[in-house]
């Protein structure tokens, strides 16, 4: 089964874009076919359908927990050590919800390795496409983060600090609104 990676977040709304973005970088960078990404605005109760498909999933969406702006960290789901609101801005459920559920589910089966890469956000507003400085200047440490827990190779990793280079000098109001599955 394969290992999903899927960037949380809304572009439309500061900061919560910066999981989207480091997805983009990483479905730029071909990845090893057994790891897909994918990007959700929102997640859910779509979890539980990833649990079933995937036996590793990495989750990276914005965050809101009072640290310094644009600070990367990286916890397991599962055996949980944060908040239930960690990974939840702009998301109807958390993730610490949607795993109770699937903990309830799973009849003592064994659950998908979760781990969350969330990046500390600034501001959260409504119609506004950029992000904050720290945060956009976080963007390759969170895809370094991401590749690290994947273990992807030396090539895959010049391959994501090129596009991460390519995605910086971008107009940082641009948005690429689209779903994509790699």
């Amino acid at each position: 089964m394969p290992t999903l990676i899927i960037g949380l977040g809304n572009e439309f709304a500061g900061d919560d874009g910066i999981g989207i973005r480091v997805a983009r970088v990483l479905v730029e960078s071909h990845l090893s076919p057994d790891i897909d990404v994918i990007v959700r605005p929102s997640l859910g109760f779509g979890l539980l359908d990833a649990m079933e498909t995937s036996e590793r999933i990495v989750l990276v969406d914005a965050m809101s927990m009072g640290g310094e702006a644009g600070a990367c960290v990286v916890y397991d789901a599962i055996t949980g050590g944060h908040s239930r609101s960690v990974v939840s801005c702009s998301h109807l459920f958390g993730i610490a919800d949607v795993l109770e559920v699937a903990r309830r589910l799973s009849s003592g089966h064994a659950l998908a390795s979760v781990q969350v890469v969330g990046i500390e956000g600034v501001h959260f507003d409504d119609c506004d496409t950029e992000l904050s400085a720290p945060v956009r200047a976080a963007l390759p440490v969170a895809v370094e983060t991401v590749l690290n827990l994947v273990a992807a190779d030396d090539s895959v990793r010049t391959r994501a600090r090129d596009n991460c280079a390519k995605w910086m000098q971008r107009d940082p109001t641009s948005v690429e609104v689209c779903e994509f599955r790699r």
